[in-house]
């Protein structure tokens, strides 16, 4: 990744300036139209991190991860809303 230098990733994505970035960096800046933050790569690069990285944190801290929309606590992939809210993958697509 030109961004935040990982070297492994699910999905390669392009950048807005045709560069090359890791599935991280190429969402967050989709999504914010801006660069990923550098605490966020450096984070991702020192630890191992789980495919569902939000609920994985929420989890660790002792609280089990539960959809905004739904309540629902159990889902194949955790994303979050506009507004960045935890949300189960099928109220995400709906």
């Amino acid at each position: 990744c030109t961004h935040c230098g990982s070297v492994t990733t699910p999905l390669w994505r392009r950048g807005p300036d045709d560069e090359l970035l890791c599935n991280a960096c190429g969402l967050y800046q989709k999504l914010h139209q801006k660069p990923r933050p550098k605490a966020f790569a450096t984070q991702a690069n020192s630890a191992k991190r789980s495919q569902n990285g939000a609920a994985a944190q929420a989890a660790a801290s002792g609280v089990p991860p539960s959809c905004h929309n739904c309540s629902a606590t159990s889902t194949p992939m955790w994303r979050k809303d506009a507004q960045g809210n935890l949300c189960c993958n099928a109220c995400s697509l709906y």
